[in-house]
């Protein structure tokens, strides 16, 4: 029984319910922003087919602050249909644009960026910029401020996207190896 409660307990530490702030930790954005992090503050929103996570890093140097925000499901499918809105052309995907998917459609085209997660995509402001990254069935957006040209800000985000893709995936892993075979479900059903 103890050894069933230590696994309940690591997996529900590493599922997306111990929130956002946990994908990267806060040593691993200020190591990339070059800057101390202040606090973090989680948020949280669900709307009908996603449900946005979001975790503000705040720096010192304020100018240097991460918003990092973690896309799912609220329906089955919702956020890789909303991926798909965002980042692809609707019809070609046989969905309709829905109101708020078109409001979050880029203004200016996205550049492709490689080497993180499944698929990923920057989007350039003057400002600061956004990485977006799908990984599975969510997938994440990260911002960074600071100075830099808009390619070591897509760099900064990207390394820290990677280490949520990371977190993403192993908390899956865990998940997965913690749900019984097929067989063993029969064999507690057949002892019931």
């Amino acid at each position: 029984m103890p050894v069933l409660l230590l696994a309940a307990a690591l997996l529900a530490a590493s599922s997306p319910a111990s929130g956002p702030c946990a994908l990267v930790a806060s040593e691993a954005v200020a190591a990339t922003q070059g800057a101390r992090v202040v606090s973090q503050k989680e948020s949280r929103s669900k709307g009908a087919l996603v449900e946005r996570r979001g975790c503000f890093y705040e720096m010192d140097p304020f100018p240097r602050s991460v918003s990092l925000e973690w896309i799912g499901d609220s329906t089955a499918g919702g956020a890789r249909r909303r991926w798909n809105a965002i980042f692809h052309d609707a019809a070609e995907h046989g969905e309709s644009r829905e109101h708020e998917a078109e409001t979050e459609r880029p203004k200016t085209p996205p550049a492709a960026v490689a080497g993180v997660g499944d698929e990923a995509f920057w989007l350039a402001n003057p400002a600061s910029g956004a990485l977006y990254v799908l990984a599975g069935d969510s997938f994440l957006r990260v911002s960074v401020g600071g100075p830099g040209s808009s390619d070591e800000k897509r760099d900064r985000a990207r390394a820290i996207a990677s280490r949520a893709v990371e977190s993403i995936r192993a908390a899956k892993r865990t998940k997965e190896k913690a749900r019984p075979s097929p067989p063993a479900q029969r064999k507690r059903a057949g002892a019931i």
